[in-house]
């Protein structure tokens, strides 16, 4: 039998299971499981293991994968915006957005 060299991670693979994580989290924390997760990303559980060692894991990708985006989308803005004072302000404010979104109901 020949060995295989081990096949890198894609990343559209990787982002496809912390979507599905996403969305389950609006069920609750309780609803994240490898079993969930897999059946809405439509893959094997071998498959999510093969990108995460476990649920935790793949939120900590999904915390690190917003963070990024967050990032590339406010330097962006920072770099066309003409009022930098006010771009500044918009970046604290979706920072204070991300850290603690608000509720339904709660101002």
């Amino acid at each position: 039998m020949r060995n295989r060299a081990p096949t890198r991670k894609e990343p559209q693979d990787s982002l496809a299971l912390i979507e599905a994580a996403r969305g389950l989290l609006k069920s609750g924390v309780g609803a994240l499981t490898v079993k969930a997760v897999t059946e809405r990303a439509d893959v094997r559980s071998r498959h999510f293991y093969h990108h995460f060692p476990s649920t935790e894991a793949v939120l900590a990708a999904g915390i690190v994968e917003s963070m990024r985006s967050s990032r590339r989308r406010l330097e962006r803005g920072f770099a066309d915006a003409a009022d930098k004072s006010w771009c500044w302000s918009r970046a604290v404010e979706h920072l204070r957005d991300v850290a603690a979104p608000p509720r339904a109901g709660l101002l």
